[in-house]
């Protein structure tokens, strides 16, 4: 049956925003700028002890996963007849796949915001590296700690 009413199909439309938004604008700021900047430090002699695996918890299998779904849902609508079933199964095929990634986000999250205020606490270094990544246009000037919370928030 296609999606019957045009409340159901704006709630719709409505979770697919939100998957892009949070996509976007958190975790590829997270992934692009932050966990990037990191990268290139590291490959010049800089920074070189911090662990990153630490710092971004699971971020880039959280960023694979909401790009499936984001994807499955953008093909329900790119198709024009989004229908129960459609709907169904790309709900279904993400939540086959994000449980592991965000119940592994979500344990480690504290260990992570720990890890970060000590960090900025006790590193020039690293607040140095902060700054030049709040200074990218990308990153809106939003703090890596607002964002790191960000997958938690999404799931509620």
């Amino acid at each position: 049956a296609v999606v019957s009413t045009q409340s159901t199909g704006d709630a719709l439309w409505g979770l697919f925003r939100a998957e892009l938004v949070y996509l976007i604008d958190q975790l590829k700021i997270i992934r692009d700028v932050f966990q990037g900047t990191l990268r290139t430090a590291k490959d010049n002699g800089m920074l070189s002890d911090i662990d990153e695996s630490l710092l971004f918890p699971n971020v880039n299998k959280l960023y694979k996963v909401s790009n499936a779904f984001s994807f499955e849902l953008y093909k329900v609508f790119k198709e024009g007849n989004a229908t129960d079933e459609s709907v169904i199964h790309a709900l279904q095929e993400f939540s086959k796949k994000f449980h592991h990634p965000y119940q592994r986000y979500c344990l480690n999250y504290t260990r992570a915001a720990k890890y970060l205020k000590s960090l900025k606490t006790e590193r020039s270094d690293f607040r140095e590296y902060e700054k030049l990544c709040l200074e990218d246009a990308r990153c809106k000037k939003r703090q890596l700690s607002d964002l790191l919370i960000c997958p938690m928030q999404h799931l509620m």
